[in-house]
């Protein structure tokens, strides 16, 4: 099933999106402060829509119900900027509703990598891989041995039309992409533009 989306931050379009993944996090065994937490966070709101009561027992991601006058906004890196801010992640402050903001994050405090790690967050550009227009950002969960990497992806997969019908119908969604920098996965309809190692963590 093709669903088309389109967001201001997360911009992509998804084909075929996996059903299934290999998780490597347990959140019973994951402790605060530490990047298996940040997995284990994300990964125990999936599904979760941008106002659902979240795992913690509060109201949605950060501004992901409001941030929109009152309503739902584009909220792709509202839950990555809430997974990181209950786990510790230093200079949060640094981020905001846009997906940008994680580059911008990695560029300031000298957190890009390339090779991924669980609790990094996965930035992504619609039409390549340039650094200048980042449209999305999903939370790694988990670092596959077949060279894959398993994201929670906030605001996924929502029904065209505004900006507060489409954050309002997205979801939590768990992909599976090519680990490599530089690579368009299917699942995700984007180009992997770099990853954001958390600090402080």
């Amino acid at each position: 099933m093709t669903r088309r989306l389109r967001r201001l931050g997360c911009t992509m379009a998804v084909t075929g999106l996996l059903a299934t993944a290999l998780i490597a996090i347990d959140p019973a065994v994951a402790s605060a402060g530490t990047p298996s937490a940040i997995g284990a966070l994300a990964t125990a709101n999936h599904a979760k829509k941008a106002c659902s009561v979240n795992s913690l027992g509060g109201t949605g991601f950060a501004t992901s119900c409001t941030g929109n006058g009152g309503q739902p906004e584009y909220w792709c890196a509202d839950f990555a900027r809430w997974v990181w801010g209950h786990e510790g992640v230093s200079y949060t402050a640094d981020l905001n509703a846009l997906a940008a903001s994680f580059y911008s994050y990695g560029s300031k405090h000298g957190t890009l990598t390339k090779t991924p790690a669980v609790g990094d967050a996965a930035v992504f550009n619609a039409t390549s891989t340039s650094t200048t227009n980042i449209h999305h950002v999903a939370i790694v969960t988990a670092v596959n041995a077949d060279g894959t990497v398993t994201v929670e992806n906030g605001d996924f997969g929502g029904e065209s039309g505004s900006e507060a019908h489409f954050a309002s119908t997205s979801s939590v969604v768990r992909t599976v992409i090519n680990a490599t920098v530089g690579t368009k996965s299917s699942s995700e309809g984007q180009y992997l533009v770099d990853y954001v190692r958390p600090a402080g963590v």
